[in-house]
C-alpha cells in the first residue's frame, strides 16, 4: 500500500536549468562533463560554494561567471501545478522530497508556506549523500516513517528512477506534467 509520495526538486517541481545547460555546453567534452559533474556533486553536498561553482564552470566552458549565474540560478521556476497535485494529495499520504541540493538553493523556490506542505525535505547537503545512491532514497523514506516499498518517487533524471526502483520504490520518470498525472493516478487506483 502506498503511503507516501516523494518528489524530486529540480526537474519536477522547479523547472531544470542543468541539464540543457550541460547538454548545451559539455555534452563535446567527456573529460569537463565529469568535472562539471563532481563539482555539482561537490556543491550539493554543501563542500563547494556557488561561488567557487561558477567561477569553475566559467573556466570550463568560456562563460562569464554572471552568464553562468544568470543561467543556473536565474532560470529555474515553481511549477504552481505541481504545487496543486501535492495540496490534493497531502490529506491521504505523507508528502517529502528527496533532491540533490546546495545549501539554501531550496529557499530560492520554496516560501514557507510550500515548505509546509512537505512532511520532510531529505536534501542531499543534510544527508551527506546524493542520488543515485541507494542510502538517499532509504534515508528519505525513513524520515517519513514508511519503507520504501510504500513510497512513490518521482524524479525526471532516469539513474535517479532506476535508483529508486532498486531499492524497492515505485516510481515516475517525469518527463511533463500530463504523463505525471496520468501515471501518478495509475499508482493510486
Amino acid at each position: 500500500m502506498i503511503k507516501a509520495l516523494i518528489f524530486d526538486c529540480f526537474g519536477v517541481v522547479v523547472t531544470e536549468t542543468l541539464t540543457p545547460f550541460r547538454d548545451r555546453y559539455f555534452s563535446h567534452d567527456k573529460r569537463a562533463l565529469e568535472q562539471l559533474n563532481d563539482m555539482t556533486k561537490a556543491v550539493d553536498l554543501g563542500f563547494l560554494s556557488k561561488v567557487d561553482y561558477h567561477r569553475e564552470i566559467s573556466r570550463l566552458c568560456g562563460l562569464s561567471e554572471q552568464e553562468i549565474y544568470n543561467t543556473l540560478e536565474n532560470g529555474s521556476t515553481l511549477d504552481t501545478r505541481m504545487i496543486d497535485v501535492i495540496k490534493s494529495y497531502k490529506p491521504r499520504y505523507k508528502i517529502g522530497m528527496l533532491s540533490n541540493v546546495s545549501p539554501r538553493r531550496i529557499d530560492d523556490f520554496l516560501s514557507s508556506q510550500d515548505k509546509k506542505l512537505f512532511d520532510d525535505l531529505a536534501l542531499s547537503y543534510e544527508l551527506g549523500v546524493t542520488k543515485p545512491d541507494y542510502a538517499a532514497y532509504r534515508a528519505a523514506a525513513e524520515r517519513l516513517g514508511v519503507s520504501p516499498e510504500e513510497c512513490v518517487f518521482i524524479d525526471d533524471q532516469e539513474r535517479n528512477v532506476t535508483a529508486a526502483c532498486e531499492v524497492g520504490m515505485r516510481s515516475i520518470h517525469y518527463k511533463n506534467f500530463a504523463q505525471f498525472e496520468r501515471e501518478l493516478k495509475k499508482l493510486l487506483q
